[in-house]
């Protein structure tokens, strides 16, 4: 017996349209790879740093000034001067979405990818 295996239009839209979403989910996962950038929010201004350079950096708040640490394109706040120190126990933020606060001292910081602007986010005045 031979069984013949032939093409048909039908075979060769769907085997395209497998392909096309094939390639779209690849790029929806690789474009996500780029460096993200650390935003900080005081009273005064607001600031803009590369996760991939180690650095420490002390910001001025309402209070004092707030020290957070990019270490191992991770970031934490070290030290602040409000009260109960809960932004200093939070721990570390490492992916784009995650933030930390010292409300006391008016200090947000937060990691967005780089083609993201520091505006545009998903928090409100309520959140806040």
């Amino acid at each position: 017996m031979s069984t013949k295996f032939k093409i048909k239009f039908a075979d060769f839209f769907i085997f395209f349209a497998f392909l096309v979403i094939f390639f779209l989910f690849l790029s929806t996962i690789f474009s996500g790879r780029e460096n993200p950038v650390l935003y900080i929010s005081s009273p005064d201004a607001e600031y803009e740093y590369d996760l991939g350079k180690n650095q420490t950096v002390s910001i001025d708040g309402l209070i004092g000034k707030t020290t957070v640490v990019i270490e191992n394109k991770t970031v934490c706040i070290s030290d602040s001067p409000c009260p109960n120190k809960i932004c200093v126990t939070s721990g570390k933020i490492l992916k784009p979405g995650q933030w930390l606060s010292c409300a006391p001292n008016k200090i947000f910081v937060i990691i967005k990818n780089k083609n993201e602007k520091a505006e545009s986010s998903s928090l409100d005045a309520i959140s806040f």
